[in-house]
């Protein structure tokens, strides 16, 4: 049997990730040194995976620093379920979003999966940040060792959870900022019916994310429904972060109008800055509900706050070193950050990646940059390791 060509899709610190261009979805493969981590990234409907979609198109291509692959599918090319699915990577980490178009009439028997895999390997332990009512109530991160022969699930889905591998390497699924979608799900049929399960074995272990659970009497409404999320990977031989020469605070503006005045580069040599995103003034609206009075990386405010800053930092040179804080996720239900008239539940880890992949474009390769976490759980999530990492792609997509 002929085997299907694979797009391949190089990645810093020896990762390497491959699309099948028979399925819609993907990875089918992510590897490290040559040795597969994770397999079958895929969505599922009443036991259909990937591979029951035909593909009717696919496109790879490089857009803001970053190796983008969009496909779409159907079940059957007249009637059926259809799927559309873009992916973002980044260096380590990748943005996902999934539209489901349900068809009319028609009932989840098995139930839906959005975004599950294959992690192959032994794992010892998950690191679990729970649900967003949980975790806005005080429920903080916690480990879960692992036990081959035994499962164990998570209900209602996580915000985020990171598996461990014997090895070290890590592997990170986390909900996107639309924490209300995967709340409602595909209808009210109750928070019992969404769960990530994990089944462990001494060879591989299943990530199961099931959006829904089904039965003969759950028929979700025929129409689109989107999901967001990110999966991101790491090395247990991360490098270890770049020295950084004395630096200069950086101010902002009380009115709000950008940066004050950068300090010259006197003659040693490049300029060494730190900004801190959390004294950014923006308006109260741009601002997190939490009580904590920090920026939401959700809101189109604060997103241009941030970009002025970082053009002004742009212009004073091609080369530097520039650490930035205060690029911490937090929860928030203001809805106008997702351009909804009512409050939804929504946190921000998204938004930081989004703008932290445009200020590594803005500034260029010649910038020597940090993000540094200030705790935990956030300095052991892979997605924030380094954001601002130069991504590496090759100049174009290949085929092998």
């Amino acid at each position: 049997m002929e085997t299907p060509t694979m797009m391949t899709i190089q990645l810093p610190g020896g990762w390497l990730l491959q699309h099948s261009p028979k399925a819609c979805g993907g990875p089918a493969e992510l590897t490290w040194n040559g040795h597969v981590v994770l397999r079958d990234f895929e969505c599922r409907v009443d036991g259909l995976s990937n591979t029951a979609f035909s593909t009717r198109a696919l496109r790879f291509f490089h857009k803001g620093g970053q190796s983008v692959a969009s496909c779409e599918g159907q079940v059957s090319p007249l009637s059926g379920h259809a799927l559309r699915q873009i992916i973002r990577y980044g260096a380590n980490v990748a943005r996902v979003t999934w539209d489901l178009a349900w068809r009319k009439d028609t009932v989840a028997k098995i139930g839906v999966e959005i975004g599950s895999a294959t992690l192959v390997g032994t794992w010892r332990r998950v690191l679990v940040i729970p649900d967003f009512t949980a975790w806005t109530s005080g429920q903080a991160a916690q480990w879960h060792d692992l036990v081959p022969g035994k499962n164990l699930v998570f209900n209602p889905i996580p915000l985020a959870v990171v598996c461990e591998r014997d090895d070290g390497v890590q592997i990170e699924f986390s909900m996107g900022f639309d924490v209300w979608r995967w709340q409602r799900g595909l209808g009210d049929f109750g928070s019992e019916r969404s769960q990530v399960a994990l089944a462990v074995s001494d060879q591989e272990m299943t990530f199961q994310r099931q959006i829904l659970q089904g039965g003969e009497d759950i028929m979700p409404e025929a129409r689109e429904y989107r999901f967001c999320s990110q999966i991101a990977w790491r090395a247990p031989t991360s490098a270890e972060p770049a020295a950084f020469p004395p630096a200069t605070t950086l101010e902002f503006q009380a009115n709000g109008e950008g940066l004050a005045a950068l300090p010259t580069a006197g003659s040693g040599g490049a300029p060494s800055f730190v900004l801190d995103f959390a004294a950014m003034p923006v308006a109260a609206a741009a601002r997190r509900d939490d009580g904590s009075g920090l920026p939401c990386w959700e809101s189109n405010v604060t997103q241009r706050a941030a970009h002025r800053a970082i053009r002004q930092i742009a212009a004073a040179g091609t080369t530097g070193f520039l650490r930035l804080d205060g690029l911490t996720p937090g929860g928030c239900q203001d809805g106008s950050h997702c351009d909804r008239k009512h409050g939804v539940a929504h946190w921000d880890l998204q938004g930081i990646l989004t703008f932290a992949n445009w200020a590594r474009q803005c500034l260029g390769d010649g910038w020597t940059m940090a993000a540094p976490q200030p705790h935990d759980p956030w300095r052991l999530l892979p997605s924030l390791a380094d954001p601002l990492a130069v991504t590496g792609f090759r100049s174009s997509i290949h085929e092998e």
